[in-house]
Formats: structure tokens, C-alpha cells, sequence
């Protein structure tokens, strides 16, 4: 109803279900991947953070058929958000960094690598 009322397009319930049953699974999935964390010895609380931006990118594309060109003249311009994502304990100055142009899923598998890497370190410790 909010795709049709926003948008003025109408998504079948089948598709719905689809995505839904998609992204449940992939939740499932990473599920499996928790991350064990040891009970003793330890920081209790890893922060992890993202934030993004959005960066200017140029691509130059070689016209077909000409040998000698200006690349000045055969530019495209266009934007992508670049993604910072990093994981520390609580009171820390050194986290552990990540980035990416990537999708969203790719965003939080990078944050997921960082927390793995924070508590494989021992600087949680």
C-alpha cells in the first residue's frame, strides 16, 4: 500500500513474499556466522559504527574507431557512496577500519569482519 501511495507503483504479493523469504534466510545464514566471544577476561561492549558519503567518480571510456583521442572529451561523471565502517571496545583510541563502495550487504559483512578482528586481536581484553 505505502509503495503505491509513494511511489504510484503496485508490487505483487508474491514478490513481497519473495523478498521477504529472501532476506530471511540471509538473516539465518548469518546467523550461523555469530561471532563466539570468550566469557572471561574481557571487554563486555565492541562498538561498531558505519557512516557514509557520497564521492565524485570519473570514468573515461575509449570511443570505438578513433586511435588518437582527447579523454578529456570522453568522460562520465557520476556519484557513489563511499562507507567507513570500524569496531572497537569501549574506551579504545585504535579501532580496526574498513571501507567500501560496495552494496549494503557488503557494508555489513565488512562491519562483521571488523568485529571479528577486534575480538580475534585481544584488544577487547
Amino acid at each position: 500500500m505505502k509503495l503505491k501511495e509513494h511511489y504510484g507503483i503496485t508490487v505483487p504479493t508474491s514478490s513481497a513474499r519473495t523478498i521477504t523469504q529472501r532476506h530471511a534466510h540471509e538473516m539465518y545464514e548469518q546467523e550461523k556466522e555469530k561471532v563466539k566471544i570468550p566469557s572471561k577476561g574481557i571487554h563486555p561492549i565492541i562498538l561498531a559504527e558505519t557512516d557514509g558519503t557520497m564521492i565524485p567518480i570519473t570514468k573515461t571510456t575509449i570511443p570505438e574507431g578513433q586511435k588518437p583521442y582527447d579523454a578529456r572529451k570522453h568522460k562520465e561523471h557520476f556519484w557513489r557512496e563511499a562507507r567507513l565502517s570500524l569496531a572497537h571496545p569501549i574506551g579504545s583510541v585504535t579501532p580496526i577500519f574498513a571501507a567500501t563502495l560496495g552494496s549494503v550487504d557488503k557494508v555489513g559483512q565488512q562491519i562483521r569482519t571488523c568485529v571479528n578482528k577486534v575480538c580475534r586481536s585481544g584488544k577487547h581484553a
